[in-house]
């Protein structure tokens, strides 16, 4: 689960809750981004993503 770090529509308490009751789920915020993950950090959320879904 991501949760940007400026996310004034969900804040981070609902996704961070929501990772906790998901068995395997990870949570983390990202930096300097709001609501819109993909648009505002596409980079990183596309790495963190990967790295979930495709790990080593």
């Amino acid at each position: 689960m991501l949760a940007g770090q400026c996310d004034d529509l969900l804040g981070a308490d609902a996704p961070e809750a929501l990772a906790r009751g998901i068995r395997g789920a990870s949570f983390e915020i990202l930096p300097d981004c709001g609501h819109d993950l993909t648009l505002e950090q596409p980079e990183l959320t596309a790495t963190r993503l990967a790295a979930f879904v495709l790990p080593p």
